[in-house]
């Protein structure tokens, strides 16, 4: 036997609010993906699944837990923390999580004081004190001050 974990695209909102993403089942060895479409095509009796797909959710396997039976589905339900299980919302979350610090890193410009302020393609300074070198940098040409 195992158990399984849906996760629905659409959340469900209860009457006091709670949001529900995520369904619990199990089935005998080797019957999961049949038990997967049987959910996917509504031949399956959870009332739970059936409102995902009336939304117009799209389920995906968030997690499966092989070796697994009736009595430790009862429990992870017991237990709740679906949420922490499902490898779809972590996923979620780390990509949510990367996102807000690249859109930070880009926001606050921390790489600008790295750019030099003149680039080796960049024209010379009209004031024509300065020389090319043979790299492609520009220098300013010696005085007689300078040893």
């Amino acid at each position: 036997m195992g158990v399984y974990l849906l996760h629905s695209s659409v959340p469900l909102v209860r009457s006091n609010g709670a949001v529900v993403r995520h369904y619990l089942g199990w089935c005998s060895p080797g019957m999961l993906p049949r038990r997967l479409h049987e959910h996917e095509t509504g031949r399956h009796s959870a009332k739970v699944v059936q409102a995902f797909l009336e939304k117009g959710g799209v389920l995906s396997l968030g997690n499966y837990w092989p070796r697994t039976n009736r009595y430790d589905e009862k429990r992870m339900k017991l237990n709740g923390h679906l949420v922490e299980k499902c490898l779809v919302c972590q996923l979620e979350a780390l990509t949510r999580t990367w996102m807000e610090m690249t859109n930070r890193a880009v926001s606050e410009s921390e790489f600008d004081d790295l750019l030099p302020e003149l680039s080796p393609c960049d024209p010379p300074p009209q004031s024509g004190t300065t020389t090319p070198r043979d790299n492609g940098s520009w220098a300013q040409p010696p005085t007689a001050d300078r040893t």
